[in-house]
């Protein structure tokens, strides 16, 4: 069942009421309630001095260029003005929701512009006479459902200077679209800023989104404020269907150490060096993850983000203690999957450790199989993620019987450009990894043959 977008986005937040003043940064969604009606939500973050936040946003919605409707979004007090978590002053959210009906299928917009920016701001070259635009675009179909993604993982603001730092917004979409991030110039009243350059950086970790995990690295190299965008593409069956955006600002401050969640070596790491866990329906899951910090009288925060604690899984919990170590934390995750569990595509969960002023983010990705019999609907059904792809896909498919295999890739006018025969595939699931950087970006059909089956997938290359 799907979860409201509004109860999902108060799930995140939650403490007293300040005031406001410069712009931090913030994000529009859409989600689809009805046949044709939707609600719109703008989260907004901004610092804790001076002038109070509007009591309502105006909302201009477009189809194809052409305004619509505009809408004025209220305030929910429940949620503006609370504190970002995990932060100890600095940045507040407010959250703003309005109700609107389309009858009319095609790609809309949705968009507001709001003053000012940040004078202070580094990566731009005059931020105080910019203002940020917020947008994101959506498809209306005539009979198919259709919501934006959104992120689980709120803003992360602070970091220090010359230490690596790593931050997850997670998007997620409910209806099962794939989704490409990458880093994007903010947007003002006519268009992209100007002078936008990304933020400053030690060369040898740059500020850089990967599109795969949608993990930010970046380690800076100077004190300053900066900005920059998370764009967010999504597709479906291959084709682009709209984009969200989350425009934020960057704090870096030159004391303090930073928290880290410790690498443990006998994790397995995916092809993209995410650690991976194997969960098997019945069979209970329980992954421990350490946080540390350089100082040892710190006080730690460990908190988790994801769809299993976003759609309250059964059997799933999230807690964590100190080890008596220092500073030193353990989190721990237990989760006891169901049948109804079972997916090609895995469970991504971003634990993010805090020392109430920097943080740090870590994706873990969990697979759920089985180890009593694949559900007769799942048998014999080929699944590609990510997609779009950059640098190598997956290959999912499960099977009731064992069978050897040749795995084909056709460019989108039918031409063999890759072909290989496969180790046999065993009865239950079976994953493939295949590398992408030797195709042109483009679209693509996935074959993978066998003895008894000929099996066809869409694959576009980013």
């Amino acid at each position: 069942m799907k979860k409201s977008l509004l109860v999902c986005l108060i799930a995140l937040f939650g403490i007293p009421q300040m005031k406001a003043t410069h712009l931090m940064g913030g994000e529009i969604t859409v989600q689809q309630i009805a046949n044709n009606t939707y609600v719109a939500a703008m989260l907004l973050y901004r610092d804790t001095t001076g002038i109070n936040a509007p009591f309502s946003a105006t909302l201009k919605l477009e189809l194809n260029g052409a305004v619509v409707q505009t809408l004025a979004a209220p305030t929910v007090s429940s949620i503006s003005g609370t504190i970002l978590p995990q932060y100890p002053y600095g940045v507040e959210v407010h959250l703003y929701v309005d109700t609107f009906v389309v009858s009319t299928p095609g790609s809309y917009t949705l968009s507001h512009t709001l003053c000012c920016r940040n004078g202070a701001i580094q990566n731009l070259s005059n931020p105080f006479s910019e203002s940020m635009t917020l947008i994101t675009n959506f498809e209306v179909f005539p009979s198919t459902p259709n919501s934006t993604p959104f992120f689980l993982v709120p803003a992360a603001v602070f970091l220090p200077v010359n230490t690596p730092w790593q931050y997850n917004p997670l998007p997620f979409d409910m209806d099962g679209d794939s989704l490409h991030w990458s880093i994007d110039a903010p947007l003002g009243a006519n268009g992209y800023v100007a002078g936008f350059v990304l933020p400053s950086s030690n060369p040898s970790n740059p500020f850089s989104i990967d599109p795969v995990t949608g993990t930010i690295s970046w380690t800076a190299d100077m004190i300053g404020n900066f900005v920059a965008s998370i764009l967010v593409d999504e597709y479906r069956n291959g084709v682009l269907i709209g984009s969200i955006r989350r425009d934020m600002q960057y704090i870096v401050v030159g004391t303090g150490s930073s928290p880290m969640i410790a690498n443990n070596p006998n994790w397995n790491l995916n092809a993209n060096g995410v650690p991976s866990f194997q969960a098997y329906f019945g069979t209970p899951l329980q992954i421990q993850v350490i946080g540390q910090h350089p100082d040892s009288t710190a006080v730690l925060d460990m908190a988790d983000y994801g769809e299993l604690r976003l759609m309250n899984h059964p059997g799933y919990s999230f807690n964590y203690s100190a080890t008596g170590n220092g500073s030193e934390i353990v989190g721990v995750l237990d989760w006891l999957p169901t049948a109804s569990d079972f997916r090609p595509e895995p469970y991504n969960v971003v634990l993010r450790v805090s020392d109430y002023l920097f943080t740090y983010d870590a994706l873990f990705e969990i697979t759920v199989g089985t180890n009593v019999g694949i559900p007769e609907e799942l048998f014999n059904r080929l699944s590609l993620y990510p997609n779009p792809a950059s640098g190598f896909v997956n290959i999912d498919i499960s099977r009731k019987t064992g069978t050897a295999a040749q795995l084909n890739v056709y460019s989108a006018n039918g031409i063999l450009v890759e072909s290989r025969k496969l180790d046999a595939l065993e009865a239950g699931q079976n994953f493939i990894v295949l590398p992408t950087n030797n195709l042109e970006l483009g679209m693509y059909y996935i074959e993978l043959v066998t003895e008894d089956q000929r099996y066809c997938e869409k694959l576009l290359v980013r």
